[in-house]
């Protein structure tokens, strides 16, 4: 089947494609012919893909044969559209709702909220591109590592923003109120909701995927 008959159908699945290098004019080339033609991994490849269009699939094992190189660099590139695209897109159309209504408290509570998030994802963010993803290249490419030179695991970045995103709708839900543009309103719910999916979706390759790759391989060569 062709890869754009596949998009057609599910749009959201642009932004995973940019991730991989692949960009709209897709024709009617194959997946196979586009990873092919892309030099990307087609396993992991679909493996991703429909991850991310059926949350409840999760091919553990075939991720797992993909290595760690191929899943730190997809890593690397999803946490460079959060930062580059998907978070200032959400800031831009948030920033737009707030000054159209100035004088709502739900709208004031969703600023502080996506300060608190990006301060989050930034510093997630910042932690895996200085030690936890080169760590894993670097074990990927044959380096030699032990348990005390291994950076700590740490998730909780993560996990906090997945609930600040969480607790954003629950205010635009329930308690946004007052005159503001409904068009944009509904905009950035989805946009929020879509980054929720996509990150939850980021943290459980990270933390069920890469990271026991990781471990055992530095207790092997430790």
């Amino acid at each position: 089947m062709p890869l754009s008959e596949v998009v057609e159908e599910n749009v959201e699945l642009i932004p995973v494609l940019e991730r991989f290098g692949i960009t709209l004019g897709l024709s009617d080339r194959t997946v196979g012919q586009i990873c092919v033609m892309k030099g990307i991994d087609a396993g992991f490849f679909l493996s991703v893909v429909n991850n991310f269009l059926n949350p409840d699939y999760f091919p553990e094992k075939q991720l797992k044969t993909s290595g760690i190189g191929v899943i730190a660099d997809y890593l690397l590139r999803t946490e460079k559209y959060y930062m580059e695209y998907q978070l200032p897109n959400i800031e831009a159309h948030l920033g737009r709702l707030i000054n159209g209504c100035p004088s709502s408290q739900a709208l004031g509570l969703l600023r502080i909220l996506l300060s608190s998030f990006r301060e989050s994802l930034s510093r997630a963010v910042e932690y895996d591109t200085r030690e936890w993803l080169p760590y894993c290249a670097s074990l990927s490419a044959g380096g030699k590592s032990n348990v005390a030179d291994a950076p700590r695991y740490d998730d909780s970045a993560y996990v906090e923003g997945i609930n600040i995103l969480h607790e954003m709708k629950g205010v635009m839900v329930r308690h946004l109120s007052g005159d503001y543009d409904r068009n944009l309103c509904y905009a950035v719910i989805f946009s929020i909701s879509s980054m929720e999916k996509d990150i939850s979706m980021h943290h459980r390759i990270r933390d069920r995927i890469l990271y026991p790759l990781v471990a055992s391989l530095t207790d092997k060569r430790g």
